[in-house]
């Protein structure tokens, strides 16, 4: 990840609790049919909060200390760990979310040869990242973040997942308007290939 610790330690604060996020969260759940799941990046671990309640059997991976802190005072399955180095053995998991993770790694193919690696065949992954291509960049110009060093949209996500050991099944606009593959974030559902 690009930024140290302490700049994500601050992400951990944030309660998630407008509209967007929630449709965000409601839209995942929605294509989940397989557990158990690893929430890689789980930060606040909002996500995590609402697997819980739906009794969902999930667990979550942080590179914030603070973050699994927090999560264990929430009396959530959370270790250390990295998207680009999963602590966890082979064929483990059903469900891996990267949840508004791929665009913050060093190396995004790194990152899914992991989770490839930590999913039991036939295993699915779902990702959520912001869209370079959306209407609101398309109005207000590129996104100029500089914690957002990897870029993709509607027309370049399909190719890359599916290079790296994928069978992408969905691809959908997430946004509270249906601006389809301008939305301003992309929600994407594939299945391992093994």
């Amino acid at each position: 990840m690009k930024f140290d610790k302490k700049y994500y330690d601050g992400w951990h604060d944030n309660k998630d609790s407008d509209l967007t996020n929630k449709l965000k969260y409601e839209a995942v759940l929605n294509l989940i049919d397989k557990e158990p799941i690893l929430d890689v990046g789980c930060g606040s671990c909002n996500f995590l909060k609402i697997c819980k309640d739906e009794n969902i059997e999930a667990q979550g991976i942080d590179f914030s200390k603070k973050a699994v802190e927090l999560a264990k005072k929430e009396k959530l399955k959370v270790k250390i760990g990295d998207a680009e180095k999963i602590p966890f053995k082979n064929n483990i998991f059903a469900t891996v979310t990267l949840l508004d993770v791929l665009e913050h790694v060093y190396s995004p193919r790194n990152a899914l040869d992991e989770v490839h690696r930590v999913l039991k065949p036939q295993g699915e992954l779902i990702i959520v990242i912001p869209n370079s291509f959306s209407i609101r960049t398309i109005i207000l110009g590129p996104d100029k973040s500089e914690e957002h060093i990897n870029k993709f949209d509607y027309f370049t996500i399909r190719p890359f997942i599916e290079n790296c050991g994928f069978k992408v099944k969905k691809i959908q606009g997430l946004s509270r308007f249906p601006f389809g593959a301008f939305s301003s974030a992309l929600l994407i559902k594939a299945e391992v290939i093994k």
